[in-house]
């Protein structure tokens, strides 16, 4: 047997690309609506405050898919040179559970979280995007605008807002020179959350709010990219609610939040089951927390991809090697 083995290079050099990403987010979710996945909410530890190791298996019955990611989230790590996400994807052959490749997950996390959120924008957000509001300025920021930029081409303006105000200007100038968006810096969360249709906050760990819903205008989509930073009875105030996965909202963000009991979920849309927006004023809130089923869905893919450009490695495995105790020699 053998398994493959693709470094980050390799992922980049794969070719896959933005549609890619938002077509395999949008099956994976379309699956999760139908019921024909399993995608248990992560479990994880925390070696330091506000770190993380989490867990992520899933299994995709429609398309066969199986695999774990196992991710970190060490936010300090760009101090020392390092992402603050990193992680490893390792696929299973659903017949046997015999593993088949490991893969870095570090890119695809950061792709396919903002693919969830164009997925999610384009199903939720209302009929013209002319604005859109970002606090936090930092790598998701980069990899939302860039997901976003082809499918709003209506769009006019980018409000940026960010503690650190060199970063700020340094996005929007990156913003402009790599991908022609022009980023408005602002001096406020609220300057940056009034008056936008689209609200993205892509902060880190926020211990106290400095998200309030009275500055969302009627029709606004709001997609928190990280779970914090909104005031703990936003979920009962927005006119829709929707989650990639109540169980696992309800079990990360306990304590954060009053979280009703129910609430509808992004893959019910995609799948057409379910109505999401149903009138241009609807101020609609969308926390996506990040499934397995997406992970593993592109790394198949970029798997596919590699292998017919004969990238990676391939590593020997031989299960069988250990001996047996009593069997015969």
């Amino acid at each position: 047997m053998e398994i493959l083995y693709l470094t980050p290079e390799d992922v980049l050099s794969s070719g896959i690309s933005l549609q890619e990403f938002r077509e395999l987010v949008a099956g994976a979710l379309a699956q999760h609506g139908r019921k024909k996945v399993e995608n248990p909410p992560k479990p994880g530890i925390h070696p330091l405050p506000q770190t993380f190791l989490h867990a992520m298996p899933a299994w995709l019955e429609e398309t066969r898919e199986a695999g774990i990611k196992w991710v970190s989230g060490f936010f300090d790590n760009p101090k020392q040179n390092l992402p603050a996400i990193m992680g490893l994807i390792v696929l299973n052959d659903p017949d046997t559970g015999a593993p088949t490749a490991i893969i870095d997950g570090g890119w695809i996390t950061n792709m396919r979280t903002a693919a969830v959120t164009a997925v999610a924008a384009e199903h939720l957000a209302p009929e013209r995007v002319q604005s859109i509001g970002i606090v936090g300025t930092g790598m998701q920021a980069r990899y939302h605008l860039l997901m976003m930029q082809d499918m709003f081409p209506e769009l006019e303006v980018v409000k940026g807002f960010d503690i650190h105000r060199p970063g700020l200007e340094q996005f929007a100038e990156d913003m402009k020179r790599e991908l022609g968006i022009n980023v408005q810096p602002v001096d406020s969360v609220s300057e940056a959350v009034s008056d936008s249709d689209i609200v993205m906050t892509c902060t880190g760990v926020l211990k106290e709010p400095i998200f309030f819903w009275d500055d969302v205008k009627p029709g606004t989509l709001v997609l928190p990219v990280h779970g914090g930073g909104w005031e703990p009875d936003v979920m009962n105030k927005a006119d829709l609610l929707v989650t990639d996965s109540h169980e696992q909202v309800s079990s990360f963000l306990a304590g954060k939040y009053n979280i009703p009991s129910s609430s509808l979920e992004l893959g019910e849309v995609v799948a057409g089951l379910q109505k999401g927006r149903v009138s241009q004023e609807q101020r609609i809130l969308n926390f996506n927390l990040g499934l397995a089923i997406h992970d593993i869905a592109i790394a198949h893919r970029v798997c596919q991809l590699a292998s017919e450009k004969g990238l990676g490695v391939k590593l020997p495995y031989n299960p069988n090697v250990y001996p047996v105790p009593g069997a015969s020699q």
